[in-house]
């Protein structure tokens, strides 16, 4: 099929031939062959690797799941003065660090209620891998 090449104002006047394929319409397959092919890599792509997304809840349900599938306990640091509870904390066991005091459930989401805290965690990490990144922030 032989290919025209004509100027933008030859376009306006002649109609193509039958059959016949002008440059304009030529680019324009092109780029939406390209614009196609680049959303079918980015697709293949997510679907290979999740995405590293940071999520945040306050819901107690949402973190008491997420640390126990970790097998993460409830704790705090320790204090000084050896009374109440110190920044909060998850233990994961086995994992070397500060001593930390292991507290119960429900007094760790009392002091998380009452400091008006927010839990900040992923997933997984940038190679899909169970990800135990978590924060504790103050809600905004």
């Amino acid at each position: 099929m032989p290919w025209t090449l004509a100027s933008t104002s030859d376009r306006a006047s002649i109609p193509p031939p039958g059959g016949e394929k002008q440059l304009g319409d030529f680019r324009t397959m092109a780029e939406t062959r390209n614009e196609r092919f680049t959303e079918h890599l980015i697709a293949s792509e997510e679907r290979e690797k999740p995405r590293r997304r940071t999520q945040t809840t306050r819901d107690h349900d949402v973190i008491r799941t997420w640390a126990e599938v970790r097998g993460a306990r409830p704790a705090s640091s320790v204090r000084s003065e050896g009374r109440g509870i110190g920044v909060l904390r998850l233990d994961f066991p086995g994992r070397p660090g500060r001593p930390l005091a292991r507290i119960e459930w429900s007094d760790w989401f009392r002091a998380f209620d009452e400091r008006d805290l927010c839990f900040v965690y992923q997933d997984h990490d940038d190679n899909g891998k169970r990800s135990d990144f978590f924060r504790l922030e103050i809600s905004a």
